[in-house]
């Protein structure tokens, strides 16, 4: 009995140690003309709401792209302020109703990544417990993010932001 438990507690154990592999081709980023700044804007394969809702994404009330889970699309705007907007296509979900100014102060090359607030609430541990001739594991749940549910955008560094392309599809700006 005693092998059994500590076979299954090694079973648990390992298929909690699986970490998802990201391809080793990076995306070519590129460099923006002059005087206009490149915004790469990426939904991340980590966001596990509504993945099959493509949200259609507008710039300066320009339909730009529609985005489905895990792609990106990039696009060179002049130096300025600029609006961002995310709107649910007919039958998707309203979450995806969005919108945020920002300003481009250089040429440079930004990052801005859509996520879903209202992430879904997995176990992230379980704690074994050993009663005697029983073995028992006890969830241990992760914190409540704090958020409003729905979507929003958010800017992130060069280097978390070319990590996050890689393996995201590219759809093309109109």
């Amino acid at each position: 009995m005693k092998t059994v438990c500590i076979a299954l507690l090694l079973c648990i154990i390992s298929g909690c140690t699986t970490l998802p592999v990201k391809p080793s081709q990076p995306v070519s980023i590129i460099n923006p003309a002059k005087g206009n700044a490149a915004i790469y804007i990426f939904r991340s394969e980590l966001d596990r709401i509504r993945k099959s809702d493509s949200p259609e994404l507008f710039i300066d009330g320009k339909l730009i792209a529609q985005l489905p889970h895990a792609s990106y699309t990039r696009v060179e705007l002049p130096i300025g302020k600029h609006s961002l907007k995310l709107s649910p296509k007919k039958d998707e979900s309203e979450i995806w109703n969005t919108e945020a100014a920002f300003e481009l102060t250089r040429e440079d090359i930004y990052f801005v990544t859509i996520w879903n607030s209202n992430q879904p609430r997995k176990a992230v541990a379980y704690v074994p417990i050993v009663i005697p001739g029983l073995l028992g594991l006890l969830p241990i749940y992760g914190a409540d993010s704090g958020m409003e549910p729905g979507a929003a955008f958010e800017a992130v560094d060069r280097e978390t932001g070319e990590f996050s392309l890689t393996g995201l599809i590219y759809v093309p700006a109109q």
